[in-house]
């Protein structure tokens, strides 16, 4: 199981009750605990995950815990191919 402490936080955020989710969204976090999260071919790109964080909140505004979990799957990778996953 691959781990990304953004993508980690927000889910448990939820799971804690801080934050609602509507279906749509409680069905996305299974989708991706069950077919992705799960799988051992993916990794995310730590370095550029918190480079990307970096630069919009040090240029922009101080970004949410939502928008560091869609960050966080921008940067997914297959093992051997080393590009993106999506």
């Amino acid at each position: 199981m691959i781990k990304q402490k953004y993508v980690d936080a927000y889910i448990k955020e939820y799971e804690m009750g801080k934050i609602k989710f509507n279906e749509e969204r409680k069905q996305l976090i299974r989708y991706l605990q069950e077919d992705i999260l799960s799988r051992d071919d993916l990794f995310f790109d730590d370095q550029m995950i918190e480079d990307c964080i970096r630069f919009g909140e040090k240029w922009y505004f101080p970004l949410q815990s939502f928008q560091k979990f869609l960050i966080a799957f921008i940067f997914l990778f297959h093992k051997k191919k080393q590009k993106s996953f999506l």
